[in-house]
């Protein structure tokens, strides 16, 4: 009987292990935004065209994914999605999109801050969508992804 108390004690999530899990997704939005923020304040400093167009391309991803995920049921997640996808897929699409947004920076189309945002708002209907630890999957791979840009091409500054 013993037994049956410990496994109990097993399957419930620790304290620290929500603390961390929280750190993750604040740590995930974070380098978004912040990386996002950094690339509207560089398209100003250009000329006021530029920073509209990057607050145009911001604004248009998260507006839509927004719409569709609260108001619509156009996209449903299956329910039976193993949550490791979901963290190898957010890990390879922040490579790609950092790769995306420091190689190809363009002020005349800002396809930098399109991808980012929509990638915000993918993760804000993920976590409506699916379950916590899907959610929690999307935002270590985030920061998986961003980590492993680092180590292989350095800090994503222009």
């Amino acid at each position: 009987m013993p037994r049956i108390a410990d496994d109990d004690q097993v399957s419930k999530p620790r304290l620290p292990l929500q603390v961390l899990n929280v750190g993750a997704v604040v740590l995930a939005v974070v380098i978004l935004v912040g990386y996002l923020l950094y690339l509207i304040l560089l398209a100003f400093s250009q000329s006021g065209e530029t920073g509209v167009r990057s607050l145009a391309a911001t604004a248009l991803p998260l507006i839509t994914v927004t719409y569709i995920t609260f108001f619509t049921r156009l996209f449903r997640l299956p329910d039976r999605v193993p949550v490791f996808n979901f963290y190898f897929v957010f890990t390879v699409w922040m490579i790609i999109l950092l790769i995306l947004v420091e190689y190809y920076f363009s002020p005349t189309i800002p396809l930098g801050e399109f991808a980012i945002s929509f990638t915000l708002g993918l993760l804000v209907s993920i976590g409506r969508g699916t379950s916590f630890r899907a959610f929690i999957s999307c935002a270590y791979g985030i920061i998986s992804g961003f980590l492993l840009y680092i180590f292989f091409f350095g800090v994503p500054l222009n």
